[in-house]
């Protein structure tokens, strides 16, 4: 066990059903104006990046998946390839890959000092790294921060700064990490063709 808690965990961390489904759906509602300015946006940028007349607009899954998203529809990307990531760096559109999983201890005592799982994500700027084994999440919408943290099967608020916490007549210690007032909803994956990595798109709020 590390300092503070946090227990790294081996990959890969299941993207299945474990999410809260009250959590989500009460996310969905607060952010469905959020969605839609998502979707904007990335309209706006594939207008830009792609010349009139293309005949193959990479970008296009990452539109498509917006779209799905405004109306609730979190979906795997389809036809996703390596050009389209690069073309979405290109483009501006932040990529975060998933750098670690972290068991936190929870706080106090009782059922709230359960442990419980923390994915770490961190923005990829540099080109070569887009093909590495790592999940990779294009984000449309809001940029996070560069380091930030999210439980998977909690409130999926982008959180930051991890630090250790004491509590007087409490043995032992916990983590706990700062909200930000942005959310991270990513869709289910999809493997790269010829080798690549998993990814899929994440809605960031």
């Amino acid at each position: 066990m590390q300092p503070g808690g946090l227990v790294q965990q081996p990959f890969p961390l299941a993207h299945n059903g474990a999410a809260n489904q009250e959590g989500n759906l009460n996310m969905r509602i607060s952010t469905k104006r959020a969605l839609a300015g998502a979707v904007a946006a990335a309209a706006i940028a594939i207008g830009v990046a792609a010349p009139a007349g293309a005949a193959a607009d990479p970008l296009a899954p990452i539109a498509a998946a917006a779209a799905g998203a405004a109306v609730g529809d979190i979906a795997a990307p389809q036809g996703m390839t390596t050009q389209t990531l690069i073309a979405a760096r290109n483009a501006g559109f932040p990529i975060y890959e998933e750098a670690r999983v972290l068991t936190v201890q929870g706080p106090g005592t009782g059922p709230s000092a359960l442990p419980y799982q923390m994915i770490e994500y961190r923005r990829v700027y540099d080109f070569n790294v887009l093909g590495s084994p790592s999940t990779k999440f294009v984000a449309v919408g809001a940029a996070a921060a560069d380091t930030f943290y999210v439980n998977p099967a909690g409130d999926r608020v982008v959180r930051v700064n991890p630090h250790e916490v004491r509590q007087e007549n409490v043995t032992g210690s916990w983590t706990v990490f700062d909200p930000t007032p942005n959310t991270f909803l990513n869709s289910p994956l999809v493997r790269l063709p010829d080798g690549g990595p998993s990814v899929g798109i994440a809605i960031v709020t």
